[in-house]
């Protein structure tokens, strides 16, 4: 397929794609605002058609405590813990932003649980814009990331999965949201890398920033992209026109850009405790895990394709992706292995 017919043959892909998410979003009852609720005395009344399962209340509430803070003129800095400890004072602009771009959009005219769950609705179909990102990068066709999106809306996974279990049904929006924005960051971090402009820097700093804001323990996904890159860098013919600093800034600058949320954290991290809601027992129980997060059918396709994007041929987005993934088995594998370092393993969830 040539270049140009590539580039044309993107439109249809995205637009039966949008297609499939309003489907989805129809078929999980987004568009259905209200419903009827039966008093004592037989008559009904309506209340919003909101997510309220496990965590959603929390969330819907902290946001409209930072809509109201807001509009009294300051940004809070503290929203009490919930979860057996688990703070979540650096929330406000993670997550809670999401929220923000929905209720304005909606011109107030939302009710405050509705507005979270149309933003929980965004944030599903998220990955879509990396899908077709990487297809765009890797000269793939369209209609594969197409398929990757209708995979993702529709393998459930398991609560600590990335998938709709753990962000529709469960309401974990912060670990859910931070994994998706890294993600993202990994596609701009590619085109970065493959001679992209300095904007595309700018953008995955911002990612990275916002992915920390929203869960600081998403740092440890953004220490393996950029690990990925570096290899990447250091495996690639043309790396002489290319400097490894170029590669770190976005990460220091992300980094930076949440420096106000993960220095107390660090500095006062006696204070705070992870509850460790998941541990693997072995790696059997880790392999079981990931089976059922991706299915099956995945599965097989990443350990067929893992090999073909580490080929001499493979693009850089796809020599990415490959040890993205080779580095976070391997460091999943230590974490499961090997005991130290475990303070930072009992602040795992």
């Amino acid at each position: 397929m040539t270049a140009r017919r590539l580039r044309t043959g993107f439109a249809p892909a995205i637009t039966a794609t949008a297609a499939f998410i309003l489907w989805a979003w129809y078929h999980l009852d987004f568009f259905r605002f209200t419903r009827p609720v039966p008093r004592a005395d037989g008559s009904l009344v309506h209340f919003p058609n909101a997510l309220a399962s496990v965590d959603h209340p929390f969330h819907a509430t902290r946001f409209d405590a930072f809509l109201h803070a807001l509009a009294n003129g300051h940004v809070p800095r503290w929203i009490f813990s919930h979860q057996g400890g688990y703070p979540t004072e650096f929330y406000p602009f993670g997550s809670s932003a999401v929220d923000l771009v929905v209720w304005a959009a909606s011109l107030d005219q939302m009710s405050i649980p509705m507005v979270h769950t149309w933003a929980v609705a965004l944030v599903f179909v998220l990955p879509a814009i990396g899908f077709f990102g990487i297809a765009r990068l890797a000269n793939l066709n369209p209609w594969i990331a197409a398929f990757a999106t209708v995979g993702h809306m529709c393998v459930r996974g398991w609560w600590w999965s990335g998938g709709s279990y753990e962000l529709i049904e469960w309401g974990l929006i912060t670990n859910v949201l931070a994994a998706y924005l890294v993600f993202l960051a990994l596609a701009g971090l590619a085109r970065a890398l493959d001679g992209g402009s300095n904007r595309w820097l700018g953008l995955v700093a911002l990612l990275i920033g916002w992915a920390e804001v929203t869960n600081p323990r998403s740092a440890l996904a953004v220490a393996t992209i950029l690990a990925a890159a570096l290899i990447v860098w250091w495996t690639d013919s043309r790396r002489s026109t290319q400097s490894a600093w170029r590669l770190a800034l976005p990460i220091v600058l992300g980094i930076g850009l949440a420096a106000p949320v993960l220095m107390p954290l660090f500095r006062y991290r006696d204070l705070y405790y992870f509850v460790p809601y998941q541990h693997y027992a072995n790696l059997h129980a880790w392999w079981d895990s990931s089976v059922q997060a991706i299915s099956t059918p995945f599965m097989i396709l990443a350990i067929i394709g893992l090999p073909l994007a580490l080929s001499r041929d493979a693009t850089v987005i796809e020599r990415m992706l490959a040890w993205s993934l080779i580095i976070y088995v391997a460091g999943t594998i230590y974490l499961l292995e090997i005991d130290w370092p475990s303070t930072l393993t009992e602040q795992l969830e």
